[in-house]
């Protein structure tokens, strides 16, 4: 290897059984089902805290961010279950069969899963003053892929490979 390859890289030549490619796959489908839906709660609930706190003291945005979270994060594998899981089957599917997952790819896919959200959910939070929720869906997607992305190309490296 040369040192401009990229370590994460699977040394060439190197095959891998189907056992340990459908280990990475699980592996990966299950960290982005386990932490994206809180990752995007606890992010969409702070935009939203300071959304709807927007004229008040920050002693008032942090309070309504905590009762948020408190019963958001109970919530949010109803909400972002499915996303999650998708984007868990891409990532695993892409990162399994055709190599490592770039930041940019990541970054994609995540705004891409934040304007599905949009389209499928529709006016789902109207009730809190009418936020714009593009921006919130989008943030919130990103910021989720991006920790599950980070966790599971880690994990894939440095476990599922040996």
């Amino acid at each position: 290897m040369t040192a401009q390859s990229d370590a994460s890289a699977p040394p060439p030549g190197r095959n891998y059984s189907f056992g340990a490619k459908m280990w990475n796959f699980s592996v990966v489908v299950l960290i982005f089902l386990l932490v994206g839906p809180p990752v995007g709660a606890v992010v969409f609930l702070a935009m939203v805290a300071v959304w709807v706190g927007q004229s008040s003291d920050p002693e008032t945005v942090a309070s309504v961010f905590a009762v948020l979270t408190i019963y958001g994060l109970l919530f949010s594998w109803f909400i972002g279950g499915l996303p999650a899981t998708l984007t868990g089957l891409v990532f695993a599917t892409w990162q399994t069969f055709m190599g490592p997952v770039r930041a940019t790819m990541a970054a994609v896919a995540g705004i891409a899963a934040g304007l599905l959200l949009t389209l499928g959910a529709g006016d789902i939070a109207r009730e809190i003053g009418d936020p714009p929720m593009l921006p919130l869906y989008l943030l919130t997607c990103l910021a989720a892929t991006m920790a599950c992305w980070l966790l599971a190309r880690s994990f894939v490296t440095a476990g599922g490979r040996s």
